[in-house]
């Protein structure tokens, strides 16, 4: 699962797949992170999709309020 950051980006980005109603794999990442592309390997996970299944995949990118300190969601996507 790869996906691509087009700017540099300072808060936390998580990313997850996993069946609907499921534990799946998930990743955090604290910034700051570089513009280019980032992946999930699930190999190295040890996860392996099952032929049959939808599999519902996350990426979240998470910016804290420097006056809050209230975590305010920039971009959410699946697939």
């Amino acid at each position: 699962m790869v996906w691509r950051l087009s700017t540099g980006f300072r808060g936390k980005m998580t990313t997850q797949i996993s069946a609907p109603g499921a534990t799946g794999v998930a990743l955090e990442r604290q910034g700051p992170l570089r513009k280019g592309h980032y992946s999930l390997d699930l190999r190295r996970s040890n996860f392996r999709l099952k032929a049959g299944i939808i599999y519902v995949w996350k990426v979240t990118l998470i910016e804290s309020d420097q006056v809050s300190q209230q975590p305010k969601v920039l971009w959410n996507a699946w697939s």
